[in-house]
């Protein structure tokens, strides 16, 4: 059965988005060419208008460039998530206590692996010193990782073998995400 504008005559073009998965199936489209659906239609004009106003053409080349966007978004998620109502972060290895901004996002499996590069089962927040000085300080990590959550250390190393690529849209979107979020969580901290 058709779906119609709210109050309308107008039909709603269905089809299946190219940024969606494809099981997710038919969907409105917001647009026909390219086909995508409403969120993958803001994904791309804001895409397309961060690029205008920086003077260059979107391409493939940007890929390198919105995973260093998302980089930066995600650690300060983590780092924002992990801070009590004074902005301050207890390391998840030594516990020691630094301001957020002082600390790293910490990744137990290597942010060279894709999959779980933004994972928060694989990174927390910590001090510098476990995380530059240290390299991770991995045993304790683990240790930390296991009693938290029984088991998830060998499900990442399982999971660290699989080979996985974002697309643009999924980076995006996730900076979207990730974006809105890290505004909230500051948001509730100068509330506080």
């Amino acid at each position: 059965m058709p779906q119609y504008h709210y109050n309308s005559t107008i039909k709603i073009a269905q089809g299946i988005c190219e940024g969606c998965p494809p099981s997710k199936g038919k969907q409105p489209l917001k647009s026909k060419k390219p086909p995508l659906c409403q969120y993958h239609y803001d994904v791309n004009s804001k895409l397309k208008s961060m690029a205008k106003s920086a003077g260059r053409e979107v391409s493939d080349n940007d890929m390198p460039d919105l995973v260093a966007e998302l980089d930066a978004v995600f650690s300060r998620f983590v780092r924002l998530s992990a801070a009590d109502a004074n902005g301050n972060c207890s390391c998840y290895i030594c516990d020691s206590v630094n301001r957020w901004e002082d600390c790293d996002a910490m990744h137990f499996v290597p942010r060279a692996n894709m999959l779980l590069r933004f994972d928060t089962r694989n990174v927390k927040c910590g001090c510098r010193t476990c995380n530059q000085y240290l390299d991770g300080n991995l045993v304790l990590y683990s240790k930390r990782l296991n009693e938290a959550n029984i088991g998830v250390t060998e499900v990442l190393l399982e999971e660290s073998h699989l080979v996985y690529k974002y697309g643009r849209f999924e980076l995006l979107g996730m900076i979207k995400d990730y974006s809105e979020k890290v505004i909230k969580l500051k948001l509730k901290l100068s509330k506080l």
